[in-house]
């Protein structure tokens, strides 16, 4: 947890974005620098941004507008009541992902925070990204608002307490001369394309060489074919075909020894809990 600025996360995901969206969705960036500064996770925040942008793409497939801003704003004591989580009245930075998407029907509108609740088809989707974003407000003593017409639009707001205005310096770049990098190869397996676009882009940025894989029947080849090379596994552990307990389990079998760190958007899925138990 440290102080941030979240023009800077805004600025990373944009620039994934646009490498990677349909050239017929407008991207829209709006921040201003040194004025949206909160105290948080930078990866828990620059994922949930990522994962409301991911959802916004998808409901554009002919194309759109998807825009991500952040602001300062100040919460009433009215407008606290009616949150989703218990928060204070005061200043907060509102972080917003607008798109003009095919939006979300009302019966739907109670359950999207829900674990595993996803309207896209089998195989496309797990059902963890909101909820992985609600928790991430919750983390940050923050909330999130959703407001959508139907085959029109949609905006979710994330509330995040704001810290001091501060005159921040330019940042610097990671270090790729790096002595630990160099040579070393990972395996990236994520199924989730935007997000696997993203890992890699910052992999390959500090010097690492990345094979990626889109789910674990896929991962677990790579492994099969490049294991000499390999010198640490990043699994995703919600994927379609084979998650990332069997495939953690199958690359084990092959070589107890490897190294691999098992991710998750979502820390109660259970897969972590299964695997420290044996399962």
């Amino acid at each position: 947890t440290r102080t941030l600025d979240v023009h800077d996360l805004i600025e990373d995901v944009t620039t994934i974005l646009e490498r990677s969206i349909n050239p017929n969705i407008r991207l829209i960036k709006r921040s201003e620098q040194g004025r949206t500064i909160v105290t948080g996770d930078p990866g828990q925040l620059q994922n949930a941004i990522m994962n409301l942008a991911i959802n916004a793409r998808d409901a554009m497939p002919d194309g759109g507008v998807l825009e991500i801003g952040a602001e300062l704003t100040e919460l009433d004591e009215e407008f606290s009541r009616q949150c989703l989580t218990e928060i204070s009245p005061g200043t907060y930075v509102d972080i917003s992902v607008r798109d003009t998407g095919q939006g979300i029907a009302d019966d739907l509108m109670q359950k999207i925070f829900e674990p595993f609740f996803t309207t896209k088809e089998t195989g496309k989707g797990t059902g963890l990204g909101l909820a992985a974003v609600y928790g991430t407000v919750r983390e940050h003593n923050g909330s999130i608002t959703v407001e959508s017409s139907e085959g029109e639009s949609t905006v979710f707001h994330l509330y995040i307490p704001a810290g001091k205005t501060l005159d921040l310096p330019e940042k610097e770049s990671c270090p790729t001369t790096a002595d630990n990098t160099e040579q070393k190869t990972i395996l990236l397996v994520e199924d989730e394309r935007i997000v696997r676009d993203m890992a890699q882009a910052l992999l390959t940025e500090l010097g690492f060489t990345t094979i990626v894989a889109e789910n674990g029947r896929q991962g677990l080849v790579a492994y099969q074919e490049n294991r000499d090379t390999i010198d640490l596994i990043l699994l995703d552990s919600v994927m379609p075909e084979m998650n990332g307990a069997e495939c953690f389990r199958e690359i084990k079998k092959i070589d107890p020894q490897a190294m691999i760190v098992l991710s998750s958007g979502y820390t109660q899925d259970g897969v972590v809990s299964e695997l420290e138990q044996g399962g």
